[in-house]
């Protein structure tokens, strides 16, 4: 593609062309396709704008606000979206080929039948032939985010998608060739009936991911989180699964032992007898399947990388346990003990940590998280209104989205911890 450079427009310039492509768009007389190809347009605001089938190629739009703006059809080719608001913006069938995303917010957006391979654009300079080539092969380095976005039947061929966030992302029916996904986080992502050929997820966080009749040829998944994930139909002979953390089933002692806690629980202690587990048990990687574990004692219990996603465990005790990496996704833990647990990289989103209504035999609030590490800890969306976090390592955490209404952090880490907005004084309580 050939595109001569062009001069920066004026503010009454581009409020014309944004009119007539508006006419254009509603299909009344003497509209005109908006072609802003070439255009340096940064930090422009065009936040909620209707630039459907518009025309971008090759265009400077660094810092801009496109934050709800309809670009459906557009043609984004080769255009710099560096540190670009795209918030909850319209992007179906865009063309993203050789966009440069660096820094870009696209949390929520809509990106359905997109394209986003590899692209040049060349230009002429000097009477030379110039090119300039895409550059997003480590988007989320530069915090970008592609988070909860619809990515459905999109294609991927090029590796510009390492250590990106695709959290909740949908990508079903997706083809993905030769990309670099490693240490992406693809939690909870719908990949179901997705074609990942030579794409590499070493190091990828793909808990509770849906991988439902995906195919692997040769993907590599070497110390890859597979924590909870669903691989029904899936080839893992083809992929390379070394190191790489998968649930498994419980034995059949432990499943034993699950059952009569169910019945201590429906019979409220007339029958049946709590689980309680001792430190010297590794239940490491084992899938609880979202069961209702309610008062269980897992007290010292090494649990790393096990499922615990949608699970009911009101006031179960996990003190001191190692639950590093392990999956607690969606699950009321309400009034649970965490005393110097270790959580390090666990997944705790959408997760209650709230006190339950019943209090210990002191009259006191349940639920501690007490001198735990949480390290690298997902908790984005989690219930944490009133939760204890005394002394508790919240280093490089993610609380976006939680809630934090009377959290109490004494003497708390919080050392390059993500956190949401305060907007209240009495939302976090910082004790001596």
């Amino acid at each position: 593609m050939v595109v001569p450079a062009m001069a920066d427009l004026t503010e009454d310039e581009l409020k014309e062309i944004l009119n007539l492509h508006e006419r254009w768009v509603s299909g009344f007389v003497g509209g005109v396709r908006a072609n802003l190809s070439r255009r340096d347009l940064g930090n422009v605001d065009l936040a909620e704008a209707n630039l459907a089938e518009a025309s971008f190629a090759g265009a400077t739009l660094a810092a801009s606000n496109f934050a709800g703006a309809n670009l459906a059809g557009a043609d984004l080719f080769a255009c710099d979206l560096s540190g670009a608001d795209l918030r909850g913006a319209l992007l179906p069938r865009a063309d993203l080929r050789g966009t440069k995303l660096g820094g870009a917010k696209i949390d929520g957006a809509d990106l359905q039948d997109a394209a986003m391979s590899d692209g040049v654009m060349m230009t002429v300079s000097g009477g030379e032939p110039a090119f300039s080539r895409g550059d997003a092969t480590d988007a989320n380095l530069e915090g970008a985010s592609l988070q909860g976005a619809n990515l459905k039947g999109a294609a991927f061929s090029t590796s510009f998608l390492a250590r990106t966030d695709l959290t909740g992302a949908s990508l079903v029916g997706a083809r993905i060739t030769g990309a670099d996904l490693s240490n992406a986080n693809l939690m909870d992502v719908d990949l179901s009936g997705a074609i990942l050929k030579d794409v590499d997820l070493s190091g990828a966080n793909l808990s509770g991911a849906n991988l439902l009749g995906a195919q692997l040829e040769n993907a590599k998944l070497v110390g890859a989180n597979l924590v909870g994930a669903r691989l029904a139909g899936v080839d893992l002979s083809v992929a390379d699964t070394t190191d790489a953390f998968f649930t498994k089933e419980m034995s059949d002692e432990l499943r034993a032992a699950v059952a009569a806690h169910t019945t201590w629980i429906q019979s409220q202690g007339a029958g049946g007898d709590r689980l309680v587990l001792g430190g010297e048990d590794d239940l490491s990687a084992v899938d609880f399947g979202a069961r209702d574990l309610s008062g269980a004692s897992f007290q010292g219990v090494t649990l790393t990388a096990a499922n615990f996603s949608g699970c009911r465990l009101r006031l179960a005790d996990f003190s001191g346990c190692d639950l590093g990496r392990a999956s607690f996704a969606g699950a009321d833990l309400s009034g649970a003990r965490f005393d110097k647990a270790k959580l390090v990289q666990a997944n705790l989103g959408k997760a209650s940590l709230d006190p339950a209504e019943i209090k210990d035999r002191h009259g006191s609030a349940t639920g501690r998280v007490s001198r735990s590490s949480l390290v690298e800890a997902d908790m984005r969306h989690a219930n944490l209104a009133a939760t204890r976090l005394r002394r508790a390592d919240l280093t490089r955490a993610n609380l976006e989205g939680a809630t934090v209404g009377q959290t109490v952090m004494t003497r708390a880490v919080l050392s390059s911890t993500t956190m949401p907005p305060i907007t209240r004084k009495d939302a976090l309580i910082f004790e001596d």
